[in-house]
């Protein structure tokens, strides 16, 4: 195959281009393929060095300047890890994406593009099929994804181009073009799943089986069953009505088996802020209950699930008990946008809080003592539910601010700026739930 020749035009979004870099020979051929067609624009390359192993430095800084000889603008990410051995994949895994998300906000870009190709959808199905995942995960990867890794990926959807490439052409392209590339040790440690998954696959191929392409036909008659379903869901959510504080409120007329379950799935998902969806069958098992007149209220993936007080609707807020057990405050240093419990982009401005240099972000419920009479009666107009999934700005456990009081009627889509009394700004914040939930039903 030439692939030269294989257009990623559908893929190359207006605004920045940017490739995920691992100086391997896949994502080194996409860059590639990127410089080649990109029509003049610029072209960056995202080199995350895990600080894993020793000499990654010096890797990453090979790979940026056969970038950089190539034509693209590299950066090099460096995340240093913590001394914890334990989930150390996982952990390097949100931490690259956690740079290279940042680092795409940073350049203005939407889009990050990873080689992903043939080879690894393969590999992703057996993995699944061999731990029991259901007809949704044998699907594989999307082509398409907005934010598979949060809160890391925010604003971002990840994209795939290669999936119907497979390694070896590849590096047939590479060879071709004279782009050099690195061999990865850890594609030969059989510690790892996916090197077990890929091993297995070559010797079936060797041998004359047919493994490999039967994946990847589950896989294609999978994703076209989860689109269906995606377009079905996306219908279903224009009936969902959004409310402030983060919440959803669902109509039950008119819900069928038919997408209704992914729409529950997903906005359990974007109430809860966590980073991944409850257990389909779980979610399945909810929505026959819904349908009970009897139905009151559960929790489920984070989420508190009630009828509201119209019982045509439920809605759909953060479950708040374990969160406010535990009454974790994240540090929220000023001019920096933070992520706060996977619900909210806050940050905090130097006018007012100038002198604070020790502020916090952290559930406003459990300080309402400290509210002033003005927040307190701001507070009533959110639904009893939601009040307690509000945050708050904290020096120590003393109240500073309230920024959704102050916004309560605002329109939640854009960002809003919380002023003190004398009008300067104290707090930028936005809701990412809405976002989110509006994307969830992306293309394949």
């Amino acid at each position: 195959m030439q692939l030269d020749q294989i257009p990623l035009k559908p893929f190359l979004n207006k605004g920045p281009i940017v490739v995920a870099v691992s100086g391997g020979g896949d994502s080194m051929a996409l860059l590639g393929l990127c410089l080649e067609q990109a029509g003049g624009r610029q072209v960056h390359a995202l080199i995350v060095d895990h600080g894993l192993r020793d000499g990654s430095a010096q890797q990453a800084e090979q790979t940026a300047q056969r970038c950089t000889h190539m034509g693209a603008r590299a950066q090099i990410l460096t995340w240093t890890p913590s001394h914890q051995s334990s989930a150390i994949q996982e952990r390097a895994r949100k931490a690259r994406y956690g740079l290279m998300g940042q680092a795409c906000r940073v350049i203005g870009a939407a889009h990050l593009l990873v080689g992903h190709t043939q080879d690894d959808q393969a590999e992703t199905i057996y993995i699944r099929r061999e731990c029991g995942s259901g007809w949704r995960g044998l699907a594989g990867m999307a082509a398409r994804q907005y934010a598979p890794v949060w809160p890391q990926l925010y604003d971002i959807h990840l994209l795939r181009p290669l999936l119907g490439i497979s390694r070896a052409d590849l590096r047939s392209y590479n060879q071709r073009k004279g782009i050099i590339w690195l061999e990865d040790p850890s594609n030969e440690n059989t510690d790892f799943h996916r090197v077990r998954a890929r091993k297995a696959l070559i010797k079936d191929r060797t041998l004359g089986g047919a493994l490999y392409e039967q994946l990847l036909q589950l896989g294609q008659d999978n994703r076209a069953r989860r689109q269906a379903e995606r377009s079905r869901a996306s219908a279903l959510a224009q009936q969902v009505d959004i409310l402030p504080g983060s919440a959803f409120a669902l109509p039950l007329s008119g819900l069928s088996e038919d997408g209704a379950h992914l729409l529950l799935a997903q906005l359990i998902l974007c109430a809860s802020g966590q980073s991944q969806q409850a257990d389909m069958p779980a979610i399945e098992r909810l929505f026959t209950r819904l349908q009970t007149p009897d139905f009151k209220s559960a929790t489920l993936g984070g989420a508190l699930i009630m009828r509201a007080s119209d019982p045509a609707y439920v809605q759909i807020s953060k479950e708040t008990g374990r969160w406010l057990a535990e009454n974790s405050h994240i540090a929220a240093p000023k001019g920096k946008a933070i992520i706060f419990d996977g619900r909210y982009e806050v940050t905090l401005h130097d006018n007012n809080l100038a002198h604070d240099d020790d502020l916090t972000l952290g559930s406003l419920w459990p300080a309402r003592a400290q509210m002033s009479p003005d927040q307190r009666r701001a507070m009533k107009q959110f639904p009893t539910q939601i009040r307690p999934s509000l945050f708050g700005v904290f020096r120590g456990q003393t109240l500073i601010d309230a920024p959704e009081l102050t916004n309560s009627l605002s329109n939640l889509t854009i960002y809003l700026e919380d002023k003190d009394a004398l009008g300067r700004e104290t707090c930028t914040y936005r809701h990412l739930t809405e976002t989110r939930f509006k994307n969830g039903f992306g293309e394949d």
